[in-house]
């Protein structure tokens, strides 16, 4: 006979708040808006204090009762006229965590935790038929947790990497361009239909997802899993 033990997790919970101007005039539209998030009864995967560690058992692998918050300040203005469309949005934020069992106990920026997002939306109506449009994002770069240390001795059997805090490092700053050309018309049955051609990152930047450490090497490396990235869409509305 089996027993299972039972794992008890009180609900997550969050309260928010936000406070925002609003300014319109003509084609002309800006808001700044501010906001505190607290969190409470938040779960956190953690790694296992040792090889040996019970995997089996999910208190070993699951941190409890965690406490976060989330605050800053989003901005955003556009403008609209006949030919010409745009939008630009910049969030400067935080994004925090703590746990009891983990980080000694201390306060780690999140994996959301992105301090500047700048984000450029336009469109150029070039006639009729056909449409511009760009999408330009600078963000910085994501937490990530890099070792700070290796430990090998003479015989290479005994060997491990020695990490210090949680999200002690960042991956290096986001960006890309995207861009597409849009026809639009109208059938003789009155359909309207799209046909876009679109590119993705442009100047293909390689934005790395992820970086880690290579103990054979010695050395740091970057993982990218896309750069430019070309596409054709077709639409036709009912």
């Amino acid at each position: 006979m089996c027993l299972h033990k039972i794992f008890y997790t009180l609900p997550q919970n969050a309260n928010q708040m936000s406070v925002g101007l609003f300014f319109n005039k003509n084609a002309l539209n800006i808001s700044v808006e501010g906001f505190y998030k607290k969190m409470r009864n938040l779960l956190e995967y953690r790694s296992p204090v040792d090889q040996n560690a019970n995997l089996s058992n999910i208190e070993n692998i699951i941190a409890q009762n965690g406490i976060g918050e989330a605050y800053g300040l989003e901005t955003q203005i556009s403008h609209e006229s006949r030919i010409f469309k745009t939008n630009v949005s910049y969030a400067l934020s935080w994004n925090n965590r703590k746990f009891e069992q983990l980080n000694n106990g201390e306060w780690f920026p999140f994996i959301y935790d992105r301090r500047h997002n700048l984000s450029v939306l336009t469109t150029v109506v070039l006639n009729n038929n056909y449409s511009l449009n760009s999408n330009f994002i600078l963000a910085s770069g994501s937490p990530i947790t890099l070792p700070e240390a290796f430990v090998r001795s003479d015989d290479f059997f005994y060997q491990y990497l020695v990490y210090g805090k949680i999200n002690n490092r960042r991956l290096p700053v986001y960006h890309r361009l995207d861009i597409s050309i849009e026809k639009t018309w109208t059938s003789v049955k009155n359909r309207k239909k799209h046909l876009v051609l679109n590119i993705y990152n442009v100047y293909a930047q390689k934005n790395p997802v992820t970086i880690y450490y290579d103990t054979r090497t010695g050395k740091t490396y970057k993982k990218t899993l896309f750069t430019i990235i070309p596409s054709l869409s077709y639409e036709v509305e009912f």
